[in-house]
C-alpha cells in the first residue's frame, strides 16, 4: 500500500467496527481472527467491505504490529463504504454513568432508579457507515466486468407482484455492506414480465441496448429489485 513519510498505509481485516469513537480518538475493532483492539479514527483512511469483512485502509508508524490482521491488497471485488464522524451530547447519570430515560418530564436511571442524584450532559462522537445499496451495487458491477456502468432502472419484485426477468440470470450470492446480491446477467434488450396480484392483466416492459442486470436484496428491509445499469464497454468477464 501507499507508503507516506514515515508511516505506511495497510489493509486490516476485521468482523466488525465499533461505533463509539472514545476521549483518545480512537474505536474498537474485532479483527478477522477475533483478536480485540481500537484503532485511532483519524489513521482510518477508506473502508471497504465484501463478505461479511471489513477492509480497512489504515495509516500507521508499525505496521509490523498489524501484520497478523493486513492482507496485501483489496480483494478485487470489495466495494467502497461511506463513513462519517457525528457528534451529539448525551445524558448521563452521574452515579452509574448510564443514559438516562425522560418519562413525562421527568429523568430517570434505568439502573439507578428515580432516585437517582442527577445527571450530566457528555460529548459523544460516533462513526456512522452509511447505506448506499445502488451505489454499491454499481461499484461491484464495474469491478467485476472490467467496464463503466450507468444507472438505467430499478424494478421491485415481491410477493404481491412486481416485475420478473424474461432471461436467465446467473447465481452470484456476494454480500456487500447494505445489500446482497443474488443473481446478475448480462444481456442484450433485457425483457420483464410486470404483473399484479389485485390485476389480472400481464404487462411486458422492454430495455433497448446492453445491460447488466443484477437481483439484489437490501440487507435491512429484505426488499427485492433487479438494477439495471446500461454498460459502457465491452465486459471482460
Amino acid at each position: 500500500m501507499k507508503e507516506t513519510g514515515k508511516t505506511k498505509r495497510i489493509v486490516l481485516v476485521a468482523k466488525s467496527l465499533g461505533k463509539r469513537v472514545n476521549e483518545n480518538g480512537r474505536i474498537k475493532v474485532v479483527f478477522s481472527n477475533g483478536d480485540s483492539y481500537s484503532l485511532r479514527f483519524a489513521n482510518i483512511k477508506d473502508i471497504y467491505y465484501l463478505n461479511g469483512l471489513f477492509y480497512i485502509v489504515y495509516e500507521t508508524e508499525n505496521p509490523e504490529f498489524y501484520e497478523k490482521y493486513s492482507v496485501p491488497e483489496l480483494p478485487m471485488h470489495a466495494v467502497s463504504v461511506a463513513f462519517y464522524l457525528v457528534e451529539y451530547e448525551e445524558e448521563r447519570c452521574e452515579k452509574c454513568g448510564s443514559p438516562i430515560l425522560w418519562d413525562a418530564d421527568e429523568p430517570y436511571c434505568p439502573k439507578c432508579g428515580s432516585g437517582f442524584p442527577g445527571y450530566i450532559k457528555m460529548k459523544v462522537r460516533e462513526i456512522k457507515l452509511e447505506d448506499r445499496p445502488i451505489e454499491e451495487a454499481k461499484e461491484f458491477c464495474e469491478k467485476l466486468l472490467g467496464v463503466k456502468c450507468g444507472l438505467e432502472d430499478t424494478l421491485y419484485s415481491s410477493a404481491a407482484g412486481g416485475f420478473t426477468p424474461l432471461f436467465s440470470m446467473d447465481r452470484v450470492n456476494v454480500e456487500l455492506y447494505s445489500v446482497k446480491v443474488k443473481r446478475l446477467a448480462v444481456v442484450d434488450n433485457p425483457a420483464f414480465k410486470e404483473s399484479h396480484y389485485d390485476e389480472l392483466e400481464i404487462y411486458e416492459r422492454t430495455y433497448t441496448g446492453k445491460f447488466v442486470v443484477i437481483e439484489v436484496m437490501e440487507k435491512k428491509t429484505a426488499k427485492i429489485n433487479y438494477v439495471l445499469f446500461r454498460i459502457q464497454g465491452e465486459p471482460s468477464s
